[in-house]
């Protein structure tokens, strides 16, 4: 499956204290990220069947590996939106990467309760409460 998105970045940095040496907007003002498709962020080989779930960004020719403790590809798109503005801040990959996995995510929201296995078969209840 492919994915497409967008994030709009100022053309100009509005806020005077902050340094130009950071902010690096594109020419257009548009950056786009995606899964297996042709965008500036990319997130490839994406494994939702372990927890960390994973997927490989590339940049420069190198691969990282990029773990969240949440499930869902929405959540693999909401952590590349999240590196593409961090990348587009001159944040280190090493530096998301650590965010990223350490993020808790939100109380009650695919909170997983536990990992249990009944004769053969696994299974993984997820607190998916809107509260």
């Amino acid at each position: 499956m492919k994915t497409l998105n967008k994030v709009i970045f100022p053309r100009k940095s509005y806020n005077e204290t902050t340094p130009k040496k950071s902010f690096k907007p594109s020419p257009s003002g548009v950056k786009t990220f995606g899964i297996n498709t042709n965008a500036d962020y990319v997130a490839t080989e994406i494994n939702l069947k372990v927890m960390p779930a994973t997927y490989i960004y590339k940049e420069d020719g190198k691969e990282h590996e990029i773990k969240i403790n949440m499930p869902g590809q929405h959540n693999i798109m909401n952590s590349l939106a999240a590196l593409a503005v961090s990348r587009e801040l001159d944040v280190p990959i090493k530096i998301i990467q650590k965010a990223l996995i350490n993020f808790p995510g939100i109380k009650r929201r695919f909170e997983i309760i536990g990992n249990f296995k009944i004769d053969k078969n696994s299974f993984l209840p997820i607190n998916e409460c809107f509260c």
